[in-house]
């Protein structure tokens, strides 16, 4: 069975071992994309419109912990953190602008993710 993959629009016809060692990278970088999505779900999904004004001021405080935390981010964190998230832009399409793989964008943005975290425990 003849195998092949698209590089830059065009079919190319490959051996065996090219094929299984692209699906691998392919279905890793799949799976890499699925926990990148979860972390990002886990970050947001507890956002809620307050129950009371403790809750209010609760929620107030930890949004001047998150602006506090971004100001200490590098510029490049912060332009990941607002390429992702206020202009809503795929990892592939920015990992594309900076040059780097996806993967790589992904371990960059779980990495910001943790700073952000610590800094709303403390």
């Amino acid at each position: 069975m003849r195998h092949f993959i698209y590089v830059q629009g065009q079919k190319v016809y490959v051996s065996d071992e090219i094929y299984k060692e692209y699906r691998r990278i392919t279905n890793h970088e799949q799976y890499m994309a699925r926990k990148a999505q979860q972390r990002e779900t886990k970050l947001t999904e507890n956002i809620s419109a307050p129950e009371s004004i403790e809750d209010g001021y609760i929620e107030m405080i930890l949004h001047q912990k998150l602006h506090q935390g971004i100001r200490q981010l590098s510029a490049n964190e912060k332009h990941i953190i607002f390429e992702s998230f206020y202009k809503q832009r795929s990892d592939s399409e920015l990992a594309r602008e900076l040059g780097v793989p996806r993967t790589t964008l992904q371990y960059q943005k779980h990495k910001i993710y943790e700073k952000l975290r610590a800094f709303l425990e403390m």
